[in-house]
């Protein structure tokens, strides 16, 4: 969890929470001195999962962040099993395409026993036997 304040010596809060939520999804609480309702919507619309203003009691806080973290671990939890189930069905696809080409090979092996059979069946009713074997 990051606990940020608007007021910063290079950039300001806002911009830094841009930049953290370009690449992470990480909690953050905007804790600031800075209570007017446009700055409190920029930090939420910039990122912020929460907006405290200065002087906060401790405990208001305490329970926020607890609130937070609360609800990421949920949605991680819910994620994490996503992936699992997302992990489990493509491992059971394999299995499905290695049965359905299984058994387009068995109906060719199939297909191509009765070919054989049917031309030595013919061969041997219309009179002509086939020698396997070379006699000398």
């Amino acid at each position: 969890m990051i606990l940020l304040d608007v007021m910063l010596p290079k950039l300001n809060g806002f911009e830094v929470c841009q930049q953290v939520r370009e690449f992470s999804d990480v909690p953050i609480l905007m804790l600031t001195a800075k209570g007017d309702d446009m700055d409190k919507i920029l930090g939420l619309e910039y990122g912020a999962d929460d907006y405290v203003t200065k002087p906060f009691n401790i405990l208001e806080v305490k329970a926020r962040i607890k609130a937070i973290m609360r609800r990421s671990t949920k949605s991680d939890k819910k994620e994490e099993e996503k992936e699992k189930k997302e992990h489990l069905k493509e491992l059971k696809q394999p299995r499905q395409s290695y049965r359905t080409q299984f058994r387009i090979s068995f109906f060719f092996a199939i297909v191509f026993a009765v070919a054989i059979i049917g031309m030595f069946s013919i061969t041997y009713l219309s009179g002509n036997n086939i020698n396997i074997i070379d006699e000398k």
